[in-house]
């Protein structure tokens, strides 16, 4: 995995234009705005707008017709944007968010990773925005996740790539499901109903090694003998890559998720290295199938 296992719509640098571009539509309209995390737009008084499905957009569109694709579909998602329009059910979905990049939320979220937050978010035509509030959804908060939980699990099926982390061990196998929508890691929340539809597959009782690196991805591995020391090292150093380079990035941590879906940190990566919890790695190898450990 040491080639990049996505290709994001657009560079960094091209990133930084859409942002310019929006701006300008925005200011001409008259709108005032926060940025988050550099990359989504918090109207006043209304939900936060992120821009991936204009950036895709504008991927698959010549240079030369941009700036006429960005201030088309942005004017066009502004004029239908009713901050006080009731978000119906089905248009409900659970985004996997870092809370540092977020604004306070007005309702408890769902904590479905460490250090990572489940923020409901609707999706429109066009557009998906994260809700701080609740006072425009159909229904009570317990509900709206319900609802957004069985919405994500229903989404189009992520794209499924299999590579070997390192060619010495063969027990080195990772999956990377790499989604066309901005839901990529934002599955976690489903794992179990996307492992049976994907890899055809359930959590082992020894658990599976998530990252999420950036909301674009998940990648997987399944522990098989004492290797997943290696393993999980070398997922943590390619997360903190891709969390480092990538747009929109989310963790560079590696976790590990057990049948029941609790999370725990194995493998805590930052610009300083990686910190690994040696504790529950043993717990871990210890809790392999003997053929397997041996």
């Amino acid at each position: 995995m040491s080639e990049s296992t996505h290709v994001h719509p657009l560079s960094a640098q091209d990133t930084r234009w859409l942002l310019r571009e929006v701006e300008a539509v925005l200011r001409t309209r008259g709108h005032t705005w926060t940025l988050v995390d550099g990359r989504a737009f918090q109207l006043t008084d209304g939900p936060i707008m992120g821009l991936d499905n204009l950036a895709r957009r504008l991927h698959l569109a010549p240079r030369r017709a941009w700036r006429r694709l960005v201030q088309e579909q942005v004017t066009t998602l502004l004029s239908g944007f009713d901050p006080t329009a009731a978000i119906r059910a089905e248009d409900l979905r659970v985004r996997l968010v870092n809370p540092a990049t977020m604004p306070d939320l007005e309702y408890e979220p769902l904590r479905p990773l460490p250090r990572l937050h489940g923020v409901l978010s609707a999706q429109g035509p066009g557009l998906t925005a994260l809700l701080g509030k609740l006072h425009t959804v159909e229904v009570e908060r317990d509900d709206a996740y319900a609802r957004a939980l069985e919405n994500l699990a229903a989404l189009p099926l992520p794209q499924h790539v299999r590579r070997r982390l390192d060619p010495d061990l063969p027990g080195s196998w990772v999956d990377v499901l790499r989604a066309d929508d901005s839901f990529g890691a934002s599955r976690v929340m489903v794992l179990p109903e996307v492992l049976r539809r994907t890899l055809r597959r359930e959590i082992p009782p020894s658990g599976v090694l998530v990252a999420v690196p950036h909301k674009f991805e998940m990648w997987l591995h399944f522990p098989v003998d004492d290797s997943v020391l290696d393993v999980s090292v070398g997922m943590a150093f390619d997360a903190l890559c891709a969390w480092a380079q990538e747009p929109f990035p989310l963790s560079p941590h590696v976790y590990l998720v057990s049948p029941d879906m609790h999370a725990e940190v194995l493998v805590a990566a930052d610009a300083e290295g990686a910190s690994l919890d040696h504790r529950r790695l043993r717990q871990l190898i210890r809790s392999l199938p003997p053929s397997a450990a041996a």
